[in-house]
């Protein structure tokens, strides 16, 4: 048989039905992808079952072989549950006709590509870009550790706009205020409600941790759900003249340092890295135009891995082997199923329909007010006597 140059085949295949040419072309590349989930397995089965095998259904460790999947993999059974499975079970692989796809989409990640140019650079649909974003983030936020401030920790809270995008009638939701439309007048100044409080707390070892708190102004009790754990005892928590820190610092045992009077620093003390940080998130976001408030968490894990500060950390490394150890913390219809303002709050998430309520009473009272203002600044047309009379021979 005569070897055919590359350009012959190009040119052959180009000679076929599109059928006949979707056939050759997935007979050469089945092999390889079956090739390359195999290889998936074992790098999955020597990470995960590094200290033995267990059952991802019930943790048991009574495991035996049982037979291989249809791809050729190796499979188990739990003699505790008796159910079945592999390496890469419960796992963002589990199924993966493509397992190159999500390293990929990593890549993106840390590029901060938006959904659709993730999409078209993966060369996947706009809704399977968006599934494999969110299902990334939630296995990176159960696989970062415990927030463990200590030292000089700053604390302060940033705020952003509420956004409703990403909820949708058909699942429930009703709109608990008239829809923005494009355009809209600003009335933010006497409504604090309408803006999503991040708490965020920072060491001088870049250990970082930003909270989606509440709605509004956080009180003492807001900031203690938020970063009450998050800041070891005998630590110093440097803030600004904010009061609501105070109960946090009397029950963590901190020496607390607030900076009054518009002073920014006091020797050692100040808040100007939680301050980088605040804009390093607004910068972050910006290009969304506008994060959903239902995904804000999973906004701000992706900020905290792949964006501030990274210095010699490697995320993508790090990102990968999440990958490969941690279980999928949701399925793909729980994505979009989440509630559409997730707060830690205790005050607060109890009563949000009736905080939510009056948020729209204020919006509605502040829009009134700032028509009224508008109306009674109207400038009047002016008229002949109005024009000054040194002016009125000049030739214009």
């Amino acid at each position: 048989m005569a070897k055919l140059s590359k350009f012959e085949v190009v040119e052959a295949l180009a000679e076929l039905s599109p059928s006949d040419r979707a056939f050759v072309i997935s007979q050469f590349t089945s092999g390889k992808g079956k090739a390359s989930l195999l290889n998936l397995h074992d790098d999955v089965a020597e990470k995960r079952f590094a200290q033995g095998r267990f059952c991802p259904h019930c943790q048991g460790r009574n495991i035996v072989r049982f037979g291989h999947s249809h791809q050729g993999a190796q499979r188990y059974r739990c003699n505790d549950c008796r159910k079945t499975f592999t390496a890469t079970t419960k796992t963002i692989y589990a199924h993966a006709k493509n397992p190159d796809l999500l390293p990929a989409y990593l890549v993106c990640m840390k590029q901060h590509l938006s959904l659709r140019e993730s999409a078209k650079e993966c060369g996947v649909s706009l809704r399977t870009s968006f599934l494999m974003r969110h299902r990334i983030l939630d296995i990176l936020a159960a696989s970062q550790p415990t927030a463990d401030l200590d030292g000089i920790v700053e604390a302060d809270e940033t705020f952003l706009d509420l956004s409703f995008k990403g909820n949708h009638t058909a699942d429930g939701f009703k709109m608990p205020r008239e829809p923005h439309r494009r355009g809209h007048t600003s009335v933010q100044r006497g409504n604090s409600l309408n803006k999503v409080c991040v708490v965020t707390a920072i060491d001088r070892e870049n250990d970082t941790n930003a909270v989606v708190s509440n709605l509004g102004v956080p009180s003492a009790s807001d900031i203690i759900d938020a970063i009450g754990t998050d800041i070891q005892p005998k630590s110093v928590l440097c803030t600004d003249k904010s009061s609501s820190y105070r109960l946090l610092a009397t029950n963590n045992n901190l020496d607390l340092v607030r900076l009054k009077g518009g002073k920014i620093k006091r020797g050692i003390y100040h808040i100007q890295n939680a301050n980088q940080l605040h804009q390093s998130i607004k910068e972050f976001l910006g290009p969304f135009h506008g994060v959903a408030t239902k995904y804000l968490r999973n906004y701000m894990v992706w900020h905290r891995v792949f964006h501030f500060r990274i210095g010699d950390r490697r995320p993508l490394k790090d990102a990968k082997e999440a990958l490969l150890l941690h279980n999928v913390c949701s399925r793909t219809r729980e994505v979009s199923a989440r509630p559409a303002v997730p707060l830690t709050s205790t005050r607060q998430v109890p009563n949000l329909p009736e905080v939510m309520k009056v948020m729209v009473e204020k919006e509605e009272l502040a829009r009134c007010k700032l028509k009224k203002n508008q109306k009674g600044r109207s400038i009047p047309p002016q008229t002949e006597e109005a024009i000054p009379p040194i002016l009125e021979n000049e030739p214009f």
